[in-house]
């Protein structure tokens, strides 16, 4: 059963970085962590066209951001059909998790899991079964949250809704700071203060982007009226959509958080 704590500070996924790693960019690339006060980095172990991670690969990254004081944590977005054997999709997160001494696993729980409420729920036992004491379990997933699940919705929430922490994805939503808080509210009925805000670096659907961008949703998403950061932390997604300004954003943030 996983215990680990809800992690601290800045998060970021991670795409590119695993399938085109190669160690005379590692120094850049973990530059670049740092100068964002970086405490985890989520590598992708899986993708949704299938796509999978090689163990050596995952293992050279873990270990060059481990010597950085990095935490390294592994995420899977499951195609549809992967989801459809959910004991394999589950070892297959865990060993990716494990072979690289990952501290946290993370599934992204998004369209492909539609309509496969009992598949999810197979899967979370069993990734939950395979972690330990050590392990941190997130899930990272988009949209609005129910105060309790519609009848006929098909989407999994019964699945994951108080599942380990929750990375709420609030990539659109960041831009209103009334729909953000409310929606961060309903998600902490929930998972209570294990709720973390997912943030995006890439342009939004208004044209909105850049590093005054992203000071407005951290401070929209992660301040409450009183002017206090009442949030663990905050991700974002994603390392190759982030440049220097916004990385200085972060870093500034963070201190500021006493992250």
């Amino acid at each position: 059963m996983a215990g680990a704590a809800t992690p601290r500070g800045i998060g970021v996924y991670t795409s590119r970085i695993v399938r085109e790693w190669d160690d005379r960019h590692a120094a850049k690339e973990i530059a670049e962590y740092c100068e964002m006060a970086c405490r985890h980095v989520a590598l992708c172990v899986e993708g949704s066209k299938g796509w999978r991670a090689e163990p050596s690969v995952l293992a050279d990254v873990a270990d060059h951001l481990r010597a950085a004081g990095i935490s390294p944590w592994v995420y899977a977005l499951p195609s549809r059909e992967a989801w459809q054997q959910p004991d394999v999709l589950a070892d297959r997160l865990a060993d990716a998790g494990e072979s690289c001494g990952a501290i946290g696993w993370v599934p992204d729980v998004e369209e492909q899991a539609r309509g496969l409420h009992g598949h999810v729920s197979r899967f979370r036992r069993r990734l939950t079964d395979r972690a330990n004491e050590r392990v941190s379990i997130g899930v990272t997933y988009y949209g609005r949250i129910p105060l309790a699940p519609p009848r006929g919705d098909a989407f999994p929430w019964a699945a994951i809704l108080g599942w380990g922490w929750a990375g709420y994805q609030l990539y659109e939503t960041a831009a209103d700071r009334h729909a953000v808080r409310s929606r961060m509210a309903t998600a902490r009925t929930h998972w209570g203060a294990d709720v973390i805000p997912h943030l995006a670096t890439y342009q939004r659907r208004d044209g909105g982007d850049g590093a005054e961008r992203l000071r407005s949703d951290i401070e929209r998403t992660c301040i409450d009226d009183a002017g206090a950061v009442d949030v663990p932390g905050v991700w974002l997604w994603q390392d190759s959509t982030t440049d220097a300004a916004e990385r200085a954003v972060l870093g500034a943030f963070s201190a500021r958080a006493g992250w």
